[in-house]
């Protein structure tokens, strides 16, 4: 079948380490997908922009990849998480946060608290970015909550502690 040929082709071109031929392949399969199998589209789509950012070193290449994945399933964590990575990577702050959000909605409904410590902890440096220290200092007092152990997160409190002369809960976190 076309499907059979199509998958033959991306193993041969996986297998010569060509991922621009295996990038066009997934977009072409997963364009036949989309109206007959959206889930299968979304793992398509996953797997595409995951290609663009590992193998090609393209994250803007991945960025709209993403976006349509996240049309497809709007509420998927396995989605949202890499797309509000690349927003918070290229600096479009206000397309991550609402993504960061939901992912912390999620995450603390059962996933690992580690997640959930990362999450927090961009969502303060989005907060830091935008000049709202106590916002960022709530998020990344969430962050320590889950994960006292999280570097990024111990710098940026010990950072701002700093700032704010601090001196006692400076000297707690460094």
């Amino acid at each position: 079948t076309n499907i059979e040929v199509a998958e033959a082709l991306e193993n041969l071109a996986r297998s010569r380490g060509d991922f621009r031929r295996v990038a066009a392949l997934l977009a072409v399969r997963a364009e036949r997908m989309q109206t007959m199998d959206p889930a299968r589209q979304r793992d398509l789509l996953l797997e595409l922009g995951r290609l663009y950012v590992n193998e090609l070193k393209s994250p803007d290449g991945a960025l709209p990849v993403l976006e349509r994945a996240a049309k497809i399933a709007p509420d998927d964590a396995q989605v949202l998480e890499p797309l509000a990575d690349l927003y918070f990577q290229s600096g479009r702050m206000r397309e991550a946060l609402p993504l960061y959000r939901t992912l912390v909605e999620k995450t603390a409904r059962g996933r690992q608290k580690k997640d959930l410590g990362r999450f927090h902890h961009r969502l303060g440096a989005i907060a830091e970015r935008q000049n709202d220290v106590n916002g960022a200092l709530e998020q990344y007092n969430a962050a320590y909550a889950v994960d006292a152990g999280h570097m990024p997160t111990l710098i940026a409190l010990g950072r701002l502690y700093m700032q704010q002369q601090n001196w006692e809960k400076a000297r707690r976190i460094y």
